[in-house]
C-alpha cells in the first residue's frame, strides 16, 4: 500500500477545498435574500386632566399614558380594513370614573367604578396631523368636558375622580382605552377638561 507523501497531501486538500467551494457557490448563486426592514407601527395614547373652578382657575392638573385595551385593538383594525365588521362604530365618548385603585389592563371593557349621575360625554375630535421628523407619524386629540351640578345638566360631582376611558357609544358599545391617575375632586361648580392625544409613529 502506497504512502501519500506531504506534498501530494497538501495538493489534495486544496483540490478538495476549491471544488466545495465551487459547489457551494453554485448553490447559492441563484438565491437573492433582502434586508429586513426594521419598522412597526405603534400607537401611544396620553391623557391630560385638567379641573378649573367657576373663575377658570386651574385647581388639578394630571396626566398620564393609557393602555389600549383588546377590544380596542379589534375596533382600530375593524374600521382600517373595510371588509372587516365594517358596522363597528367610530370612537366618540368619554367617561369618568372612581375606579382607579385598578389599573389598566388589556381585557378590560369598562370603566370600573362609574359615577351614576354622570353620563359620558361626546368626544370632539381634531384633524390627523402629520409630521415628518426622522420617522413618520400622526397624531389626533379627543377633548370633552365634564360639569359639576351646578354648572350644566351633567351631574360629575365627586371627590375622588381618577379614572377615565374613551368608547365608540354613548352607553354601550367597546371602549378603546382607559387611563388612571392620582384622584381629582369635581365640586358643583367645577369642570373637567378631558384631553387624549393619540400618536402613531413607524419606528
Amino acid at each position: 500500500m502506497k504512502t501519500l507523501d506531504p506534498k501530494h497531501f497538501g495538493l489534495l486538500l486544496v483540490a478538495i477545498v476549491a471544488v466545495s467551494s465551487g459547489a457551494t457557490y453554485a448553490i447559492l448563486e441563484g438565491v437573492s435574500v433582502q434586508p429586513t426592514i426594521k419598522n412597526g407601527v405603534q400607537l401611544l395614547g396620553h391623557v391630560e386632566v385638567v379641573v378649573s373652578d367657576a373663575q377658570g382657575n386651574i385647581k388639578a392638573y394630571r396626566q398620564s399614558d393609557n393602555m389600549i385595551v383588546t377590544d380596542g385593538m379589534e375596533l382600530l383594525a375593524e374600521n382600517l380594513f373595510s371588509t372587516v365588521n365594517a358596522s363597528s362604530a367610530k370612537i366618540s365618548h368619554m367617561e369618568i370614573g372612581t375606579g382607579g385603585e385598578t389599573a389598566p389592563a388589556a381585557g378590560q371593557t369598562d370603566i370600573i367604578t362609574v359615577i351614576s349621575s354622570c353620563a359620558r360625554e361626546v368626544a370632539a375630535f381634531s384633524s390627523v396631523n402629520g409630521t415628518m421628523n426622522g420617522s413618520p407619524n400622526a397624531n389626533v386629540t379627543a377633548t370633552a368636558t365634564f360639569e359639576g351640578g351646578n354648572v350644566g345638566p351633567n351631574d360629575c360631582d365627586d371627590s375622588s375622580i381618577d379614572e377615565a376611558a374613551i368608547f365608540n357609544h354613548a352607553t354601550g358599545g367597546e371602549m378603546f382605552a382607559r387611563n388612571t391617575f392620582t384622584a381629582v375632586e369635581l365640586t358643583a361648580d367645577d369642570t373637567l377638561a378631558l384631553t387624549w392625544t393619540f400618536q402613531f409613529t413607524d419606528t
